[in-house]
């Protein structure tokens, strides 16, 4: 299995695909949202939060931010 990523960048940062190395059918989508520190969601990003089940928030924290 492959992935196959994409920036999307409205909703969402990143749509993030597992993809079948025989056919390159993309099997199961994924949307990843990546936030640092304490970055709220904005009112799209919570709405497609609530719209699809495969959305995905992931928190950075970079050194020196607590």
């Amino acid at each position: 299995m492959g992935y196959s990523v994409k920036r999307t960048g409205i909703g969402s940062d990143f749509e993030i695909g597992k993809q079948d190395l025989l056919s390159g059918k993309i099997k199961e989508k994924e949307l990843i949202e990546v936030k640092t520190g304490n970055a709220k969601l904005s009112r799209l990003q919570k709405k497609t939060q609530k719209k699809k089940r495969n959305f995905r928030e992931i928190r950075i924290n970079p050194p020196g931010i607590y």
